[in-house]
């Protein structure tokens, strides 16, 4: 363990992996200490823990036929690269982000800031969503080289999307960018199917 205590940032980069228990045993002494001494981090971890509760507690959405289709056909390595999208939380992190998306033209949010965590999650990929169908309407792009745009994101948010959703006959890739929800990087997927309908998927 580190003879000097973590630092209130250096804490919360690593507060997800130590709630998850993913951490060395080394650095997860050194977020204890911290958490013990730092009454702000100790109430974001709590928010934290409260969260992970709530999305535990959704149903869980069946992804669209041909994205089910292309991650069962995979095999080997391929199964192996997309076994987090197996992981319950990663199922029900979807399934709130559809029940966002699906409800978003219902919602009436108000300029205050909610205290739920799960609340402010749900805002930030509504109003996230909202973004890109704005600046997408009217234009029929399409990302014409995935995996560059994958990479892309990579780079700037250390989320890696998986192959399968550059798109396939039923749904087309529009677009693949970085983005910020509830104050962490992460990866915006937005896809279409034959219909128009659009979809954002983060992650």
């Amino acid at each position: 363990m580190r003879g000097v205590l973590m630092n209130c940032d250096e804490a919360r980069e690593v507060l997800e992996e130590y709630r998850r228990g993913e951490l060395a045993p080394d650095a997860g002494l050194a977020v204890e200490a911290h958490l013990a001494a730092c009454g702000a981090c100790r109430s974001l971890r709590e928010a934290h823990d409260a969260l992970a509760g709530l999305v535990r507690g959704l149903p869980r959405t069946p992804a669209p036929p041909s994205l089910r289709r292309r991650i069962l056909e995979g095999t080997g390595e391929q199964r192996r690269r997309f076994a987090w999208l197996r992981r319950p939380w990663v199922a029900a992190a979807l399934a709130a982000a559809a029940v966002a998306l699906i409800l978003a033209p219902w919602l009436q949010f108000g300029s205050d800031v909610p205290g739920d965590p799960f609340e402010r999650l749900l805002q930030a990929g509504v109003a996230e969503h909202t973004r890109i169908l704005l600046q997408l309407q009217g234009l029929a792009t399409e990302v014409s080289d995935p995996a560059s745009a994958f990479e892309r994101v990579r780079s700037l948010t250390d989320v890696e999307i998986p192959r399968v959703f550059a798109g396939d006959e039923d749904l087309t890739l529009m677009s693949a960018r970085p983005t910020m929800i509830a104050s962490r990087k992460a990866a915006a997927v937005v896809l279409r199917d034959r219909a128009w309908f659009i979809t954002t998927y983060f992650a």
